[in-house]
């Protein structure tokens, strides 16, 4: 009746250690499990064995017993205990968010501050403003960064920018220039030089058939001559102020 009760403890234990995840959660299971099994089993034969021998020897294998079994749960413990690796969740517009391709701060004044050390680059943004593709500058070479002044998520994707809606997509780019597309052909493109921070840059503003109108500009990267910053404001006209704003306060690290 002892080893019943033996038995049922080392399940309940196993069971435990599944439910609450203690020393390798399920497979920890199998050797408690198995463990009672044997003292159910064996119990009539393990209970002549215990009457016939001494009590001081019995006390020794009930405790090599368990002994043993809490060897193995903390080997297996051991083993097993950096293969559960913490899971991060970061917000946006976090100081760490997706860095190495930029990283986002707060400036005394509220506004907004990106930061991207692989190109050097920093500028400020509207706190209205949230940072969202953000891969600017990576391994791969085609990354780029999106800013929005509203839910991008809950729209109907159709391009169709509401009143105050706008986007701002910026990539990097090989030239200097616009080039149409066929799927958003353009009426009418200006473009003129301008001068802003000591830098020559492109300014370009397109207005498409329909209507919608957008404005471009390409700012070299001092790191790289051959490569430009391509900057894009879609949506409500009204608002392209912010993507001119965004391009006056640019700066370049040295150290890149």
């Amino acid at each position: 009746m002892v080893h019943q009760q033996i038995g049922f403890a080392i399940t309940a234990l196993g069971i435990l250690c599944t439910d609450f995840q203690i020393f390798g959660g399920t497979f920890i299971c199998v050797p408690f499990s198995f463990s009672a099994i044997v003292c159910f089993t064996f119990e009539k034969n393990y209970y002549i064995c215990v009457n016939n021998m001494n009590s001081k020897y019995n006390n020794i294998c009930v405790i090599f017993f368990f002994a043993l079994i809490g060897l193995f749960a903390l080997g297996y413990y051991c083993l097993n205990k950096q293969k559960i690796l913490p899971v991060a969740v970061q917000p946006q517009n976090a100081s760490n968010f997706n860095e190495p391709a930029g990283a986002i701060s707060t400036t005394s004044s509220g506004q907004l501050v990106y930061e991207n050390k692989n190109l050097g680059l920093q500028f400020e943004f509207p706190p209205d403003w949230h940072l969202s593709k953000n891969t600017l500058g990576d391994a791969s070479g085609h990354g780029y960064l999106q800013l929005f002044n509203y839910d991008e998520h809950q729209t109907d994707k159709k391009n169709v920018f509401s009143k105050g809606a706008n986007k701002i997509e910026i990539s990097i780019s090989l030239n200097n220039t616009y080039t149409p597309s066929s799927d958003y052909p353009a009426n009418s493109v200006h473009e003129q030089q301008v001068r802003i921070g000591g830098q020559e840059i492109t300014r370009v503003d397109v207005e498409l058939f329909g209507g919608q109108k957008m404005r471009i500009y390409f700012i070299p990267i001092t790191a790289d001559t051959i490569k430009f910053l391509n900057l894009v404001i879609f949506g409500d006209d009204a608002n392209f102020s912010v993507l001119d704003n965004l391009v006056q306060g640019v700066q370049w690290s040295q150290s890149a």
